[in-house]
């Protein structure tokens, strides 16, 4: 017994659309010493040359430091993805996978949640990765507020004064501060 193996080798797919399949076939027209012949190879496979879509994400991007950040978002591809969400700038648990991501057809719905725990302006990136390794991330912008007290909606204000850029007039007023404008 032998095997041969062919590394690195380059397919000319820039005329096959995403989505279709094609058959790669290998054949030989060696023999061995009694003359059988080798076996042809042969396996259908999708061309996938597109990264998932990560599309219709819904956040609480307001959150009280130490509440559950809830994030649920789509993707878009021909096979169901693997996705990660990147949580180490909002919360203690670095790296989170979105296990819930039923659907079909090539729309999955995903769902996760963690604890945030750092506070300030802070971001979440979203990684979906397809079969064929095409890979897609999306950031987005979380807001953790310092709670003052264990009150609803009432922030520390310190936590407001270092981020004037990102402050809005419902914040202030949440604060106890006058609106300005």
């Amino acid at each position: 017994n032998w095997n041969c193996y062919w590394n690195n080798v380059n397919l000319d797919l820039s005329s096959v659309n995403d989505g279709n399949e094609i058959e790669l076939r290998i054949g030989s027209d060696t023999q061995d010493a009694l003359g059988n012949s080798a076996a042809e190879y042969k396996q259908t496979m999708t061309v996938d040359k597109n990264a998932p879509q990560i599309t219709n994400i819904k956040t609480n991007v307001f959150v009280k430091a130490n509440e559950q950040l809830e994030i649920s978002f789509d993707v878009n591809d021909l096979t169901q993805p693997v996705v990660e969400i990147d949580t180490s700038q909002v919360s203690s648990v670095a790296l989170i996978s979105a296990t819930k991501c039923p659907g079909s057809n090539g729309l999955y719905k995903c769902t996760a949640s963690v604890l945030a725990s750092k506070t300030g302006n802070n971001t979440i990136t979203i990684s979906a990765t397809d079969a064929a390794g095409n890979r897609n991330n999306i950031d987005q912008s979380i807001m953790i507020f310092a709670s003052a007290s264990g009150i609803p909606n009432e922030f520390d204000v310190s936590v407001i004064q270092k981020i004037p850029n990102t402050v809005s007039r419902m914040t202030v007023s949440q604060a106890g501060g006058l609106p300005f404008y």
